[in-house]
This record gives structure tokens, sequence and C-alpha cells, in this order.
């Protein structure tokens, strides 16, 4: 997990990969600030599964495709539940 007050401010946040892999590569954490990345990315982050695939199928969203998309960034955590990032539909993106 990242340190340091503000890491999440879009200001500070690392944008050039030489840069990254010069900071990360000495064991710093890493957090994606999901709501200023491009393509902007939004997290899921399921801890029933079961229920989730319910409530999510109520608002017409396939959770097994979703977690299995192609461009899914699946994130490592509790092994009974599942995280992932994926990008953001156009209806909740910001204007």
């Amino acid at each position: 997990m990242p340190v340091g007050k503000g890491w999440q401010k879009p200001e500070n946040c690392i944008t050039d990969p030489a840069k990254a892999k010069k900071v990360f590569s000495n064991g710093y954490g890493m957090g994606a600030v999901l709501g200023v990345s491009r393509p902007q990315l939004c997290s899921l982050d399921i801890d029933n599964v079961e229920l989730s695939r319910i409530a999510l199928a109520s608002v017409g969203v396939d959770s097994g495709r979703l977690l299995t998309e192609e461009k899914a960034l699946p994130l490592i955590g509790n092994p009974d539940a599942r995280e992932t990032a994926v990008p953001a539909p156009r209806r909740v993106r910001p204007h």
C-alpha cells in the first residue's frame, strides 16, 4: 500500500514508466488512482460471489463475464472473494 500524504492526488501520480520502475523496485507499495486513470477504471470488490451475482444481475450486469473480461485486471486478495479493476462504463464516467 502506498504511503505518504496525498499519494492519490492526480498531481502526485507517477505516469512515467521508467520512474515507476525505479520507485517500485525498491519495495514501495503501489496504488492505482482509478478516477484519473486512462482508460478510467473502477474497482469491483466482491466479498460474497453468489450474492453479488444476484445483485448485479438485477441491474443487468453479468458478474461472471465482468470478472473474466479480457480488459479486467484481477487483483490478489481473499481466495474466497473476487476483486478486479475494469474499464468504467461510459454511463458512470464523470463529465
